[in-house]
C-alpha cells in the first residue's frame, strides 16, 4: 500500500513540475503578445482556468494520501 502511494505521489510531482512549467509558458507568451484581443484575453482565462482545475483536484488528491498516511500511524 506505501509503494502504490509513493508511486502516486511521484506522478503527482511530476504532473506539478510539469504545470508549473506549463503555466509559466502560457504567462510568457501572453505578456510577449502586443496586441491582446478579447479573444486571446477569453482563451487565456480558459486555459489558465484548466489549469487551476487540475491544480485543486492534485490537491485533494494529495490531501487524500496525507490523510490516510497519518491514519496508518
Amino acid at each position: 500500500m506505501l509503494i502504490q502511494f509513493f508511486a502516486y505521489l511521484n506522478s503527482i510531482m511530476l504532473l506539478v513540475d510539469t504545470d508549473r512549467k506549463r503555466i509559466q509558458t502560457i504567462v510568457e507568451n501572453f505578456a510577449a503578445i502586443d496586441v491582446t484581443t478579447d479573444d486571446d484575453l477569453q482563451m487565456t482565462r480558459e486555459v489558465l482556468a484548466t489549469e487551476l482545475g487540475r491544480v485543486i483536484e492534485t490537491k485533494i488528491a494529495v490531501n487524500e494520501i496525507k490523510t490516510r498516511l497519518e491514519n496508518l500511524q
